[in-house]
């Protein structure tokens, strides 16, 4: 499977994960304020609609760990449902993201979506992965949420998505 999702990168300083420098503010001769960026923007793309779906999950979990670590030992289902194409993909990832960070903490080395009903917005999809060791995958960045800001579901010749997720 071809990679195809993008998303903005944290640099690494000193051992610290930021985006880009905190914009500071005076409050007074003894405070300061530093506002940090906690978001991350996934860019994904593909033939059909359910591929930028698959390259959207991707995204996300490649920026959790390197998927590449992860063997394909067990296998996860997930349905999800919406009222738009635009909910089913914040449905679809948060369903995704709960299995890794609330239920088993699975993460997949590939997703899968088998089909999506583009009437009633519902989405089957399938993973296979592992459950997540930090002996075995290299820690990346935790996502807490997905958002709605900016979303955008195309769905054309050529599908794209465009998601931010919480970090």
């Amino acid at each position: 499977m071809t990679a195809n999702w993008t998303s903005l990168r944290r640099k690494k300083q000193s051992n610290q994960n930021i985006l880009q420098s905190p914009r500071s503010t005076s409050i007074s001769t003894t405070q300061q304020m530093s506002i940090f960026p906690a978001y991350c923007r996934i860019h994904s793309w593909g033939d059909s609609l359910e591929e930028a779906y698959e390259q959207c999950a991707m995204g996300m979990f490649g920026y959790m760990t390197d998927t590449e670590t992860v063997q394909p030992i067990d296998t996860v289902e997930v349905e999800s449902e919406g009222e738009d194409l635009e909910s089913l993909l914040f449905h679809f990832l948060d369903d995704w993201l709960f299995k890794f960070s609330a239920d088993m903490f699975f993460i997949p080395r590939e997703v899968k979506v088998l089909h999506i009903d583009r009437m009633h917005y519902k989405i089957r999809s399938i993973g296979w992965g592992e459950e997540f060791s930090l002996d075995k995958h290299p820690q990346g960045t935790e996502v807490k949420a997905i958002t709605y800001s900016a979303m955008q579901v195309h769905d054309k010749e050529k599908s794209e998505i465009f998601v931010i997720i919480d970090i």
